[in-house]
């Protein structure tokens, strides 16, 4: 336990994490589907963002002069004491592979860290308001609305989960607010 309460790393698409970083998502939903792993998230409590990431090698090639040298081949449970850097996919435009997956993205790693300030009851998807889609980082189009462009969203992130996660099948989900904090 720390000062702010209990902390807990969640998974983000790097859409997601470009929206955090800009300030336009201050609230995630999440499926409850088969189990509700999002219930003991309280208000207070720390969530660090895990997102798609790599660490790699730095190593000095002239005095002064670095350069990233190969991925590691296991990720360390505690911060390195040699140079290393953590790069983020979200921060890349390119598609290549060899990136870690989030759910393997430790605290020491995370460059993102959030507040939660609330957590609702398990409500349907299809319950999400305009503001919540804009809580969410949506701002809609001349041809779309916020909600339109959130039910898009969540199909791209969900539906290859399975059928009953689909926008359709009008999951059960824990909305989640925070906000983001230095620490």
């Amino acid at each position: 336990m720390n000062r702010f309460g209990t902390t807990r790393g969640l998974p983000f698409t790097g859409d997601n994490v470009r929206l955090i970083m800009d300030g336009r998502k201050t609230a995630t939903r999440r499926a409850t589907v088969k189990v509700d792993q999002y219930k003991r998230l309280k208000p207070g409590d720390l969530i660090y963002v895990k997102e798609t990431y790599n660490i790699l090698d730095v190593y000095e090639v002239d005095n002064g002069v670095f350069e990233y040298g190969y991925p590691f081949s296991s990720v360390p449970k505690s911060k390195p004491e040699y140079r290393h850097e953590v790069i983020y996919r979200a921060d890349q435009d390119d598609e290549e592979s060899g990136w870690r997956p989030p759910m393997f993205m430790p605290k020491w790693a995370s460059r993102l860290w959030l507040q939660c300030t609330a957590t609702w009851w398990t409500e349907r998807i299809w319950d999400i308001t305009e503001e919540g889609a804009v809580a969410e980082g949506m701002t809609g189009s001349e041809t779309s609305t916020p909600r339109e462009d959130y039910e898009l969203l969540w199909d791209q992130i969900n539906a290859k989960r399975g059928p009953e996660y689909r926008w359709d099948a009008n999951p059960p989900v824990r909305v989640i607010e925070f906000r983001r904090i230095d620490l």
